[in-house]
């Protein structure tokens, strides 16, 4: 996670999961290169379901911002291009019947 709003957005995960799934966080270390988790088990699956809670969102969230980022980057080729103007040509005739 190299991003400061990554690790944030992790933690968030994790305490998301201890308030939904009763998730026992002793300790933790969220840095650039790895994640240390020492969690204890409260009761069947609470450590795999808190798991996959926290492994699933980050990475939708993760997968947002890259699909965000490579929607702006070609939308800026486009624009820089003079694609654009054509998209929106063809836009406004397919509108009409």
């Amino acid at each position: 996670m190299k991003s400061a709003r990554e690790r944030r957005r992790y933690l968030y995960w994790v305490f998301e999961a201890k308030k939904r799934l009763g998730l026992s966080v002793l300790d933790y270390r969220v840095t650039s290169n790895h994640i240390r988790l020492l969690v204890k088990d409260m009761g069947v699956n609470v450590i795999a379901e808190s798991m996959q809670l926290i492994g699933s969102r980050t990475a939708q969230e993760y997968m947002g911002d890259v699909y965000a980022l490579r929607e702006e980057s070609e939308a800026y080729t486009r624009k820089s291009s003079g694609e654009n103007e054509v998209l929106n040509t063809k836009t406004l005739s397919c509108g009409t019947k």
